[in-house]
């Protein structure tokens, strides 16, 4: 098995056992195993996972679920264009409204800042509930 043969496929493990068919005898993971974590599954090189000789089935979920995702230049164009070309508009607050996420009056004495759903209805929330909710949102 020689590094330049491109035609040598190789199976690579990644759970409860971390491991390759190439039988690497280097110390740690083979670059066949970096190449599935880094690069196919976007688990970012600062992450501990990469050099663990194994996972917690939470881990493996984790991974799978790309929380660990790096974002790629592409993608984040793509979001950003998302963003820029909503049509939805704010609609308007009235005395009584609510935030849809915590429930809380928007308008009273000392008000958080707001924000709107810019993807969808356009109704007002506060700032810091749409904070948590997106990263909530992005963590499932």
């Amino acid at each position: 098995r020689r590094l330049d043969d491109k035609k040598t496929k190789f199976k690579v493990q990644v759970g409860s056992t971390m491991g390759c068919s190439c039988r690497s005898k280097e110390p740690g993971p083979c670059i066949h195993l970096l190449f599935v974590l880094v690069k196919l599954l976007r688990v970012p090189i600062e992450n501990p996972f990469l050099w663990q000789a194994s996972l917690l089935d939470n881990e493996v979920d984790q991974i799978l679920r790309g929380r660990y995702q790096v974002s790629t230049q592409r993608e984040l164009r793509r979001q950003a264009a998302d963003t820029q070309t909503s049509s939805v508009q704010r609609k308007a607050i009235d005395e009584d409204d609510v935030c849809a996420i915590c429930q809380e009056e928007l308008v009273e004495e000392g008000a958080e800042p707001l924000t709107f759903c810019k993807q969808g209805c356009g109704n007002s929330v506060h700032a810091k509930c749409m904070k948590v909710w997106a990263e909530h949102k992005q963590s499932t």
